[in-house]
C-alpha cells in the first residue's frame, strides 16, 4: 500500500517526468503539465510577469531583484516562445490562489511535500509530517544540536520497536534513539546506527503526530532498501562544520541520509530536554496541528491537491523552509540550462562547422562539470548501453575537436579521457587509438604510414578506420548516431514520451 501510495504521489505530481523533455507536441499542445496551468510571458527585457508567485514569495526567491523569466521557463517542454508554464496553488491563509513557475518547484522541492493518501487530510499529514522531518533533519545536522535520548522505560512502551532495535544491537550495530522534537516544537524522531566494523555513523529520521509512529517510521528507513553490507557505505562522523555545512550534504541526506553528521551528536549533553510529545488526533485534528505550527513559526503554506488516479494526492510548498536545493540555483544551476544546448546536442550531425563551434564555446563558457553526462544535461533518456548513453561533456566537446580538426585540444581532451575514462572498454581503446595517432599527426618528424599496419594490428581494422577517419575529417562523431528534435531512433525516450501521453491524456479528458 505504501509503494503504491508514493507510485499515485509522484505520477500525479509528475514527478517521474522531472527532468525529462516531452517533445514537441505535447510542448505546443494545448497544455503541457495540467489543464489548469497558465502561461506567463517574460518582459521585453525579460523582467518577471505579473501575476506569477507573490509577494511573500518573491521576497525568498529574488531578493536582490536578479531572477528574471528566462531562468523561470521549464525544462519540459523547453517552449521559451511560449512563456513560463506556472501551477496553481490556494495559499492556506486566506485561500487565494498563488501561480508557482513549475520550473522553480522541479529546480528547489524535488519530492518534498507530495503524499497520497486515503483522505486528503490522512495525506495533509503525511505531506507535512514529511516536510517537517526533513527542515528539522536540516537543522539539526547543520547547527550540530545533540539531541536527548528516549529513556528506556518510554521505548519499553513500543516493545515492536524496541525488538528491532535490539536486533541490530545483536547484529554488532550500537543504536541511538533520540527524541528530535527540540524541545516537543515538531514532531520528529531519530534513529541513528553505529557501525564499529568502519566507523561510519547514520542517522534515520521519521516524523508522524504520535510518536511511536515517528520511531517506528525512523527504523524503518534505517534498513529500508539496505542489506547489513551495505551499512558499511556511510562515513564517520567529523568535527569539521564546513563539511556539514557545505549544501550538497544537506542533499545527500535528502536522497539516502549518507551525508556527514557531527561528533556532536553523540554528546551525553543534550542541547534540549527530552520531551514525550503527543500531537495525535483524528487526521482532520492533526493536520490543522501540523498547519498551526507552521503558522506559528511565520511560515506561508501553499497547497495543491491532484485526485484523478483514485487517491487524493496534495503537494504542499513551504516557501523558505521546504526546499531541498538552494534558492540561488533558480540563476546558477537551473536545470534549463538544457535548452542552451538541447536543440544543437540532438542535431549535431547537421551543424555546421560555426555552429559546432558556437556550441563549443557555449559549454565552455558555462563552466559546467567535464564529467555531466549529456542525459543530465539535456533531459533526454539515451539507451545507457549506447554511446549517447554514456556520452559527457568532456567527450562531446573531444568529439567536436575532431570533427573541425582541433588536434592540439583534441589530443588534451582524450588524454582527459582515458585518465579518468569510466566508458566502455571499446570505446577506452577508441580514445586510446585516436590518441596515438593525434600524437603522430602532430609530430613533424613521424609519419602514420610508418605505424598505421601495427596499430591495425592492435586495435583491429573497423577501429583504426574509424579513428583515422575522426583525425581527418572524414568520419565525424563516431559511434553516435543521428536523431534530431523528433527524437529519430531513441526509443527509450520515446518510450518515456508514450508513458506520459496516457497520463497527459487522462488529464486532459478530465478538464
Amino acid at each position: 500500500c505504501s509503494a503504491l501510495g508514493e507510485f499515485i504521489e509522484r505520477l500525479n505530481c509528475n514527478f517521474f517526468y522531472n527532468d525529462q523533455f516531452f517533445g514537441e507536441e505535447i510542448a505546443n499542445s494545448a497544455f503541457v503539465h495540467y489543464p489548469k496551468e497558465r502561461w506567463f510571458k517574460p518582459g521585453p527585457n525579460d523582467e518577471l510577469p505579473s501575476g506569477i508567485l507573490d509577494d511573500h514569495c518573491l521576497s525568498i526567491y529574488n531578493p536582490e531583484d536578479e531572477l528574471v523569466g528566462s531562468n523561470l521557463i521549464d525544462t519540459n517542454s523547453g517552449n521559451a516562445k511560449r512563456g513560463i508554464c506556472a501551477l496553481p496553488f490556494v495559499r492556506y491563509s486566506d485561500s487565494e490562489e498563488v501561480h508557482f513557475p513549475s520550473n522553480l518547484i522541479e529546480n528547489l522541492f524535488l519530492s518534498n511535500g507530495m503524499s497520497a493518501g486515503n483522505t486528503l487530510f490522512e495525506a495533509q499529514v503525511q505531506c507535512l509530517s514529511e516536510i517537517f522531518e526533513r527542515a528539522v533533519k536540516k537543522q539539526i545536522i547543520q547547527e550540530e544540536i545533540t539531541l536527548p535520548d528516549v529513556p528506556l522505560h518510554v521505548l519499553e512502551k513500543y516493545p515492536n520497536i524496541l525488538e528491532g532495535i535490539q536486533a541490530l544491537e545483536t547484529q554488532g550495530y550500537p543504536v541511538l534513539v533520540k527524541d528530535a522534537s527540540l524541545g516537543g516544537q515538531f514532531p520528529v524522531a531519530c534513529v541513528a546506527l553505529m557501525n564499529p566494523k568502519t566507523g561510519g555513523f547514520f542517522a534515520s529520521f521519521g516524523a508522524h503526530p504520535t510518536l511511536e509512529v515517528a520511531l517506528e517510521r525512523s527504523l524503518t528507513e534505517l534498513m529500508q532498501g539496505r542489506s547489513f553490507e551495505g551499512l558499511n557505505d556511510f562515513p564517520p562522523p567529523t568535527f569539521n562544520s564546513l563539511a556539514i555545512t557545505e549544501p550538497n550534504n544537506y542533499v545527500e541526506h535528502f536522497i539516502d541520509s549518507s551525508g556527514v553528521v557531527s561528533w556532536r551528536f553523540f554528546s551525553a549533553k543534550p542541547d534540549c530536554e527530552f520531551n514525550e510529545w503527543d500531537f495525535s488526533g483524528t487526521n482532520e485534528e492533526e493536520a490543522a496541528c501540523l498547519f498551526n505550527i507552521l503558522k506559528d513559526m511565520g511560515k506561508e503554506v501553499y497547497t495543491a491537491v491532484y485526485d484523478d488516479l483514485g487517491a487524493p494526492v496534495c503537494r504542499i510548498l513551504v516557501p523558505g523552509y521546504s526546499e531541498v536545493y538552494q534558492v540561488e540555483d533558480l540563476i546558477w544551476d537551473n536545470t534549463n540550462r538544457a535548452l542552451d544546448y538541447r536543440e544543437d546536442i540532438l542535431n549535431l550531425h547537421a551543424l555546421s562547422d560555426e555552429q559546432l563551434a558556437a556550441l563549443a564555446e557555449r559549454l565552455e563558457d558555462s563552466q559546467i562539470d567535464d564529467y555531466t553526462d549529456i542525459i543530465t544535461l539535456i533531459g533526454i533518456e539515451f539507451d545507457e548501453n549506447t554511446v549517447w548513453g554514456q556520452l559527457t561533456v568532456l567527450e562531446l566537446k573531444l568529439l567536436i575537436n575532431l570533427a573541425l580538426q582541433q588536434h592540439e585540444e583534441a589530443l588534451e581532451r582524450a588524454e582527459s579521457f582515458m585518465q579518468f575514462n569510466d566508458n566502455t572498454v571499446e570505446r577506452g581503446l577508441f580514445y586510446q587509438a585516436v590518441s596515438a595517432v593525434l600524437e603522430i599527426t602532430l609530430d613533424d618528424e613521424l609519419q602514420l604510414g610508418d605505424y598505421l599496419v601495427n596499430l591495425q594490428r592492435m586495435f583491429g581494422d573497423q577501429t583504426m578506420d574509424a579513428v583515422v577517419g575522426s583525425v581527418n575529417g572524414n568520419v565525424r562523431f563516431y559511434g553516435l548516431t543521428p536523431t534530431n528534435m523528433q527524437l529519430e531512433g531513441l526509443e527509450k525516450h520515446l518510450r518515456l514520451i508514450e508513458s506520459y501521453k496516457k497520463l497527459h491524456a487522462a488529464r486532459a479528458a478530465r478538464a
